[in-house]
């Protein structure tokens, strides 16, 4: 069921993306109560004038402390959603619901960790491990920090819709680097400092480490429309948003929950 078809990049990053990229600092905090306590340190505003044809007003980006390791993460407001724009590296009690990439440290670091969906939605193996249901309460903070939640798949669908649609937003949503060069030349740009990176992925029960470089998955909060009724089959599935580093495109999609992938928590605003 771990869908990683997308449209084809061809020539769309040679014809679309010919624009300069330009910042500007901001002497006034432009986001001081969107915020609230949060650390705006090195805020800066990006003007939409700079990135001609996407569709979105302005970017802002920031800092916030997880209180909990007292880890700070970068963030980015895209259109009126704000985003960390790093992943989630935050361990959890219980062993065997996250990992680094080959058990290695040093890629927790770079990449952050890779979770159990479970794990994601702050659920047990007996509530919602993966052949059961999980009906869950929106917004789900799950294992995000006070004030962030896991994103639900419209929210990950509105992300994709600012970043410029379907076609386009993957190349725009990734990282400049942690891509391995694919024959197309479908590169990241990272117009809106989001910063995905090509995490790569874990199926935890056979401990086999899948795609470094080639693919990312971030998890939704949402389980397909039909998953209740499939209770007790081995795939009950969920949304996820897919990145490639041969493809321009950014595809929410349906996938097992017998992975462990990336997590982008999503800024609570309600």
């Amino acid at each position: 069921m771990k869908s990683r078809f997308s449209l084809n990049c061809g020539i769309i990053l040679f014809t679309m993306f010919i624009f300069a990229c330009s910042e500007s600092e901001s002497s006034a905090d432009p986001m001081k109560d969107y915020f609230d306590n949060q650390s705006l340190a090195n805020s800066k505003d990006v003007s939409s004038s700079s990135f001609s044809g996407l569709n979105r007003d302005s970017i802002v980006t920031g800092e916030f402390k997880d209180a909990r390791d007292d880890r700070t993460y970068k963030m980015v407001k895209i259109g009126n959603q704000t985003w960390m724009a790093e992943n989630l590296k935050y361990i959890p009690k219980e062993p065997d619901e996250s990992w680094c990439y080959k058990n290695d440290n040093s890629n927790c670091e770079k990449y952050g960790r890779l979770y159990r969906w479970m794990t994601a939605v702050g659920k047990s193996e007996e509530e919602c491990g993966y052949q059961k249901a999980c009906p869950l309460t929106y917004p789900v903070q799950g294992i995000c920090p006070e004030g962030w939640h896991i994103p639900q798949k419209k929210e990950l669908e509105t992300l994709v819709d600012n970043a410029g649609g379907q076609s386009i937003a993957g190349a725009r949503l990734k990282a400049k680097e942690s891509w391995s060069q694919a024959w197309n030349e479908c590169i990241g740009t990272d117009d809106y400092q989001f910063s995905a990176m090509g995490t790569g992925y874990l199926r935890w029960y056979s401990d086999n480490y899948y795609n470094k470089g080639l693919t990312t998955g971030i998890w939704s909060a949402t389980e397909l429309e039909d998953s209740l009724s499939r209770e007790g089959f081995e795939h009950v599935g969920v949304y996820i948003l897919f990145l490639y580093n041969d493809k321009d495109s950014a595809q929410v999609d349906e996938t097992n929950r017998d992975f462990a992938e990336s997590i982008r928590c999503i800024k609570d605003d309600f």
